[in-house]
């Protein structure tokens, strides 16, 4: 009822006949998993709630997300030339292309969330100039409230009516306009906080309107807590290493986030310089300065539109708020070209893609998994696992560590009276070191090993013995340590080392005992053969030998109780 007189409400077209409804009825008897059930269940909840006031983000997600739902199935049965202009003009503002059945799925998807995301936006961007009660949002005027290019182009294709009446979108738009007024905008934003916008709407718009989409592109937000840390660590180590003390408010910084989904880490990166500026200029001052840094110091890339949209209203908002309005005047795809091709970035922060199915298509990406793809203690991997987007990013950022940095020249010239050492940071070069001072200790161990068997047993053919019983124990060890799959660490290292001085001692004892048996066995009357004096000999200190390992042995049996029970009893 408005103004006493009955007004017409949401409605459900289910068949134009009763025959046909009785027919379509009795088809979806048989198809219990047909998309009309889900669309009449979304309409009868939403129809039961028509006047309940809405004053949380997560209810007004999910009636956003209902009517998102309801538009796209009515776009799916419109005829694809209607669509084209709207198509090919989110096509060139994205730089991508929709082909097949999942381009096509996946562009309706697109045009449907960036719609009812702009749609909010605006809203969101309208009551800060409109905080009245009595004020009413016109979603046909959301583009004088955007400030995005791409969204001002699929609204002025949208709001021409006979395009919207063709795609039979007209009336879903204004039932979110009806759903829009219920709001109780105090209630709403009072609780509305901008670092909370992705858990608390995006996600639950997102899981509701399609939920396979979601997990297909990896939509998962970040903790609010992580993302504080992992900031405030890049702005630590920026004035402690780099020599900066203004860490990321300093203007050389320029940060990039390559896959900045709903800008949780650029939000967080502007409110860190934000503060710092206040506390060092003012509130006045540090609104010009911020405007300039969001302008010129931070870039973030995304291509899903729904985060993109997200991302911006809470950076314009924000900005907004501290006085430092941004304008949108230049293209950002063709911004984000010049990025790639000429910034210099020094910060790269936030989280890696997510996309399981992301395909090997260009060259440079090819082998980036590959070095993952090989295991010596494990069974190979199978699936899409290594094919992810987040495992390439890893990889190139390890192969850039390992490879050093070849276009470091390219640095040089905004790095005047810096000399860099590029090799300090790099694993391979501590590897290769660690190795050759390992071979080096080696060799001067074993030389040092050699010359304390002749000199204490003054004889070759005795020292040759010791000194040939020490690599065939070792390569004893390495074979067993091949043959149950472990690896060589430092505790192995520090295990053959305490076994090597038992091989030597025995084989010294051994080789003496049987010296001095066969000078005797000489000396006396009637000499045995050399054989049996030198098994006799070696039976004869074997007992020792063997009771003083066992000795050694069991010294060490209690530090494997210790670490069994610390690992796993929390002790």
């Amino acid at each position: 009822m408005q103004g006493g007189k009955p007004v017409r409400g949401e409605h459900y077209h289910f068949a134009p006949s009763e025959q046909e409804f009785w027919t379509k009825a009795h088809a979806l008897r048989a198809d219990p998993n047909h998309p009309e059930y889900e669309r009449l269940w979304q309409f009868l909840r939403r129809a039961l709630l028509s006047n309940a006031r809405i004053s949380t983000p997560q209810d007004l997600a999910a009636y956003l997300a209902s009517y998102a739902r309801e538009a796209r199935a009515r776009i799916e049965i419109a005829p694809m030339g209607t669509l084209e202009p709207v198509k090919k003009a989110l096509s060139e503002a994205l730089g991508i292309h929709f082909e097949g059945e999942k381009g096509t799925h996946f562009f309706q998807s697109t045009l449907i969330q960036t719609l009812f995301y702009g749609i909010f936006s605006a809203w969101v961007l309208w009551h800060e100039e409109h905080p009245k009660p009595g004020d009413r949002f016109q979603w046909r005027l959301s583009a004088q409230h955007l400030g995005l290019p791409i969204l001002r182009t699929l609204f002025i294709q949208l709001t021409d009516s006979r395009k919207i009446r063709a795609l039979n979108l007209e009336e879903v738009l204004d039932w979110t306009e009806e759903c829009l007024a219920r709001v109780d905008r105090a209630s709403f934003f009072a609780r509305y906080d901008m670092g909370d916008a992705v858990q608390y709407f995006y996600e639950p718009f997102l899981a509701e309107f399609d939920p396979e989409l979601r997990k297909d592109f990896g939509v998962w937000y970040t903790p609010p807590e992580i993302v504080r840390y992992m900031v405030g660590s890049v702005d630590a180590a920026l004035r402690e290493n780099f020599d900066l003390p203004d860490g990321l408010a300093d203007p050389s910084v320029v940060v990039l986030d390559p896959c900045c989904g709903t800008g949780a880490y650029l939000v967080e990166t502007l409110r860190l310089i934000h503060t710092r500026l206040v506390e060092g200029y003012g509130p006045a001052q540090a609104a010009l300065k911020i405007r300039e840094i969001a302008k010129k110091n931070l870039y973030g890339f995304e291509l899903l539109p729904a985060p993109y949209v997200v991302s911006h209203l809470q950076i314009d908002l924000m900005l907004t708020r501290w006085g430092a309005k941004l304008d949108h005047e230049q293209d950002e795809r063709d911004a984000a070209d010049q990025v790639k091709q000429k910034e210099q970035i020094l910060v790269i922060i936030g989280n890696p893609p997510y996309d399981g199915y992301a395909g090997l298509s260009v060259d440079e990406e090819r082998n980036l998994s590959s070095a993952y793809r090989e295991t010596k203690e494990a069974p190979k991997p199978q699936g899409q696992g290594l094919n992810d987007l987040y495992i390439r990013f890893f990889r190139m950022a390890e192969r850039r560590i390992a490879e050093g940095v070849p276009q470091f020249d390219e640095l040089k010239p905004g790095l005047k009276d810096v000399k860099v050492d590029t090799t300090i940071f790099r694993p391979a070069t501590f590897i290769e070191r660690s190795i050759d001072n390992l071979t080096r200790a080696l060799m001067i161990g074993c030389a040092l090993v050699a010359a304390v068997l002749f000199l204490f047993t003054r004889d070759w053919r005795q020292a040759t013995i010791s000194l040939v019983a020490i690599p065939l124990s070792l390569l004893g060890a390495g074979l067993m340590l091949l043959w149950s799959g472990a690896t060589i660490n430092v505790m192995i290292i520090a295990g053959l080392v305490i076994a090597l001085g038992e091989v030597v001692d025995d084989a010294i004892i051994d080789v003496e005992n049987i010296a001095r048996r066969l000078r005797l066995n000489r000396e006396a009357a009637d000499p045995k053969p050399a054989f049996a004096v030198v098994l006799a000999a070696s039976l004869e200190v074997r007992s020792a030998v063997v009771f003083a390992s066992l000795i050694v042995m069991l010294v060490f049996v209690p530090i494997f109780f210790v670490v069994v029970r610390s690992l796993f009893k929390g002790g």
